[in-house]
C-alpha cells in the first residue's frame, strides 16, 4: 500500500515537472514570435517581465530593476499620452486593451511596440493586476512606411507609365487604370472601367482566376502572369504583382502593377529553342566542349565531356575546372596556363585531366575566349580530343621503329662484317692469282702487261668501295675512336664523291658519348648529307657539332633551294630518311627539327640529352 505522504510529494514533483515544461514552451514560443509577456500587481507595484521582453527591451534583469517608472521610462515621450489613456480606459471598463507606441532602448535605439494588455479583478470585483504581452513590429511598420510612401510615388509616376497601374476589386471588376497601358490593348481607360478582368483574358480559365483572388485574399498579394485580349483580339502577355488594400478604402481592393513581357516571352521562348538546337549539337560532338568563367568555374561541358570524365553535368556545372578536373601535380602549371590563355595565348595544349574513378587521360585542347554581345570577355571556351589511346599507340610505333632501326644497324653491321671478311678476301685471292699469272706471261708484250695492269688496278678500286660500302653501313671507326673522328671520315668521303664542300665545325671537343647517341648522330649526319646531295642543289655545305648545357646538338645545313612544307613536319608526308631520322631523336628523348626557306637553305637540327661526362669507350683510342 502506498505512503499518502509519498503520493502527495510525487504529485507535487510531477507538477512542478510540468510546470516547468510549460515555461520552456512559453519562451520558445515568445523568441519565436520576437514578443515577450509581463504582469504588472496593482497592489504591490511589482512587475514581473519574460527573459524574452527584457532582451527585446535591451534590459539587464540582474542590474535593472524592473519597476513601472522603468517602464515609462523607455516609452518615447511623443506617444506616453497615448499608452497612459489606452491603460486608463481598459482599467477602468476592466476590459482588453491595446497600443502601439515607440520605445528608446538603451543607447538610442527606436524600436516600435504592439502591446495587449488584460485587467485581472481580485475576489472582491478589484483589479489587482494586468497582464499581457508586448510584441516587436518595427519592421512590419516600416514596410507599411515604404508602402505608403512608394504610392505617392506611384501617383505621380502612374500616368506617364508605360506600365500598367490599375485596381480591381475582389470579384475582378476593374475599378480604375492608367492612359498609355489601356491604349495599347486598343482602348481608353474609360471602356476598361467597370468590365471584368476574367472577361480580357486571352484563354480564360475562371477557375485560375478565382484560385488568383484567393491567394490575394489569403497573402495580400501575388504575382505571376496574365494572357490578355486586345480590343483587336491579339495576345499579349503581362507580368502582374499585385497587392490588397483595405487600409483607408471603403472596400478591400486589389492595386495591381503589370508590365507587358510578350517580347520578352517570345525572346525566351526563340532563345530556349535555340539553346535546344545548341543543345543537340553539343550532345552529338564527338570532342570535349567546355566553357569556363574568368574564375575558372565550369559554366557548359557537353556530353562527350561528361561520359569521358566519368560526371554528370549537373555534378560539374559551377565547379572550379581545375581543382575538379586536373591532377593535382599539374594544378599550378593549369593556372598560369588559364592566365596566358585569357590574356589571349591560344596554344594548342596537351594535359591530363582527372576523371571520377581517378583514372587519368590525356587530352588535347584548342583554346578561344568567350565574348558577351558586347565584346567583353567572359570566360574561355575549349575544344578538347581524348588523344589517350592515339598516344599509346603512337609510343607503341615509336618502340616497334625503333626495334627496327637496331634491328638495320644489327644488318648493316652483318653485312659490312660480311663485305669486308668476304668479298675482300676474295678480291685478295683475286689479286694474288693475278700476280701468279704474271709469272707465266711474256713481259715484253705490251698489250699482256697493260691486261695485268689494268686488271689489278680494277681489283684496287673495288677493294677501295668495298671497303667504302662496308664502312658506311657501320663505321668502325665509331667504335674505335669516336663521333668527332667519325664525322670527320665522313665528310672527307662525303666531298670528295659528290664534288660538294663540306666543312665541320666543332668549338670544343665533347668526348665520347653513349655508343647509341654516337650511332643515332652519326645516321642524321649521313642522312641529311645524302639529302643535300640528292635534292638540294647546293654547292657546299656545313655540318657543326657542340654541347649546349647537358645537351649534345648536330646541325647539318645547306644554301639549296630549300624543302617543301609538307616534308618539314612529323606527318605521313614526310620522305622515310626524314621519319627515321625524328624517330631516332626521339627514342633517345631528344628533338628534331627542321628549318628551312624557298632558296635559301635548310637547316637540320638534333639535340639529345647526354651524360653528365663524356662516355669513355673501353680499349677506345683516338686516331
Amino acid at each position: 500500500m502506498n505512503n499518502p505522504r509519498s503520493v502527495r510529494r510525487a504529485k507535487r514533483e510531477n507538477s512542478f515537472v510540468k510546470l516547468r515544461q510549460s515555461k520552456g514552451l512559453l519562451a520558445k514560443a515568445e523568441l519565436i514570435g520576437d514578443l515577450g509577456s509581463w504582469e504588472h500587481n496593482v497592489l504591490t507595484g511589482e512587475n514581473v517581465w519574460s527573459a524574452n521582453l527584457c532582451r527585446l527591451l535591451g534590459v539587464d534583469p540582474t542590474k535593472t530593476k524592473l519597476s513601472e517608472e522603468l517602464f515609462w521610462e523607455l516609452i518615447h515621450p511623443d506617444d506616453r499620452e497615448v499608452v497612459r489613456t489606452a491603460i486608463e480606459y481598459g482599467m477602468k471598463d476592466k476590459h482588453e486593451y491595446e497600443y502601439q507606441a515607440r520605445f528608446i532602448l538603451p543607447g538610442g535605439c527606436e524600436r516600435v511596440f504592439y502591446t495587449r494588455g488584460k485587467p485581472i479583478p481580485g475576489p472582491n470585483n478589484q483589479i489587482i493586476k494586468r497582464m499581457g504581452v508586448t510584441q516587436d513590429i518595427t519592421v512590419r511598420v516600416e514596410a507599411e512606411r515604404a508602402l505608403l510612401e512608394s504610392e505617392g510615388r506611384y501617383r505621380d509616376l502612374v500616368e506617364s507609365r508605360h506600365d500598367l497601374f490599375c485596381t480591381h476589386d475582389l470579384s475582378g471588376r476593374i475599378l480604375s487604370v492608367n492612359e498609355l497601358p489601356a491604349r495599347l490593348l486598343g482602348y481608353c481607360p474609360e471602356e476598361l472601367i467597370g468590365r471584368y478582368i476574367p472577361n480580357q483574358l486571352y484563354d480564360l480559365n475562371k477557375t485560375q482566376f478565382r484560385d488568383y483572388l484567393e491567394r490575394i485574399k489569403r497573402n495580400g498579394f501575388d504575382s505571376g502572369l496574365m494572357a490578355l485580349l486586345t480590343k483587336s483580339g491579339e495576345k499579349r502577355i503581362w507580368k502582374y504583382q499585385n497587392i490588397l488594400r483595405t487600409r483607408g478604402v471603403s472596400a478591400p481592393l486589389v492595386r495591381g502593377m503589370a508590365h507587358d513581357v510578350t517580347e520578352q516571352i517570345n525572346a525566351q521562348k526563340a532563345l530556349r529553342e535555340s539553346s535546344a538546337r545548341l543543345q543537340r549539337y553539343l550532345d552529338i560532338a564527338e570532342v570535349i566542349l567546355l566553357a569556363l568563367d574568368l574564375k575558372g568555374r565550369i559554366i557548359l561541358i557537353n556530353r562527350k565531356g561528361c561520359s569521358i570524365l566519368g560526371w554528370n553535368e549537373s555534378e560539374l556545372i559551377g565547379r572550379d575546372w581545375i581543382k575538379t578536373c586536373l591532377p593535382i601535380e599539374i594544378r599550378d602549371s593549369l593556372e598560369l596556363l588559364f592566365g596566358n590563355l585569357l590574356a589571349g595565348d591560344f596554344s594548342y595544349v596537351e594535359n591530363l585531366v582527372l576523371t571520377k574513378s581517378g583514372e587519368t587521360r590525356l587530352i588535347g585542347w584548342r583554346n578561344s575566349l568567350l565574348l558577351n554581345d558586347k565584346g567583353s570577355i567572359v570566360g574561355t571556351l575549349s575544344s578538347g580530343e581524348d588523344i589517350t589511346e592515339r598516344k599509346k599507340a603512337e609510343s607503341a610505333v615509336r618502340q616497334l621503329s625503333a626495334r627496327l632501326l637496331l634491328v638495320q644497324d644489327h644488318e648493316r653491321r652483318v653485312l659490312a662484317q660480311e663485305l669486308h671478311d668476304g668479298f675482300g678476301t676474295y678480291l685478295s685471292g683475286l689479286s694474288l692469282a693475278l700476280g701468279k699469272i704474271r709469272t707465266f706471261i711474256d713481259e715484253t708484250d705490251i698489250e699482256q702487261r697493260q691486261v695485268i695492269t689494268e686488271s689489278r688496278k680494277l681489283i684496287q678500286a673495288a677493294c677501295r668501295e668495298m671497303r667504302t660500302i662496308s664502312y658506311l653501313l657501320h663505321p668502325p671507326m665509331l667504335e674505335i675512336s669516336g663521333l668527332e673522328s667519325a664525322l670527320a671520315w665522313l665528310i672527307r668521303g662525303f666531298s670528295s664523291r659528290s664534288g660538294i664542300k663540306v666543312s665541320l665545325e666543332m668549338p670544343a671537343p665533347v668526348g665520347r658519348l653513349r655508343p647509341e647517341i654516337e650511332l643515332t648522330l652519326f645516321r642524321i649526319a649521313q642522312e641529311a648529307l645524302n639529302n643535300v646531295y640528292r635534292h638540294s642543289e647546293s654547292k657546299s655545305a656545313s655540318v657543326r657539332l657542340f654541347r649546349k648545357s647537358l645537351n649534345i646538338v648536330l646541325e647539318i645545313a645547306d644554301l639549296g633551294k630549300g624543302m617543301k612544307p609538307r616534308f618539314l613536319e612529323g606527318t605521313p608526308t614526310a620522305t622515310v630518311g626524314i621519319s627515321s631520322m625524328r624517330e631516332r631523336v626521339q627514342d633517345l628523348g631528344g628533338t628534331f627539327t627542321i628549318e628551312s626557306a624557298k632558296n635559301k637553305g635548310c637547316l637540320v637540327r638534333a639535340t639529345i640529352l647526354s651524360d653528365d661526362k663524356p662516355h669513355e669507350k673501353e680499349g677506345a683510342t683516338g686516331l
